[in-house]
């Protein structure tokens, strides 16, 4: 039952696409010579999250159906 919540706590964060693209800057005095800039994108972090709550949900939903089981089974 706690596995989606350490996934959204511990493995999500680290879900990121890496994309370096160039500014252009280089052809002036002021900016090195690298003008490649780094940019982190949260690619696929929203299909994770969706797919992690629906597993919450399940789980969610079993256990209640099981504790309804058992409770009727004690009434009769």
């Amino acid at each position: 039952m706690l596995l989606p919540v350490i996934l959204v706590l511990c493995v999500l964060p680290f879900v990121v696409y890496l994309a370096e693209y160039d500014t252009g800057f280089s052809q002036y005095n002021w900016n090195s010579d690298y003008s490649m800039i780094p940019d982190f994108y949260t690619c696929y972090r929203r299909s994770i999250f969706l797919v992690d709550a629906w597993i919450l949900c399940w789980f969610t939903y079993t256990r209640a159906a099981i504790v309804a089981l058992v409770v009727v089974a004690a009434d009769i």
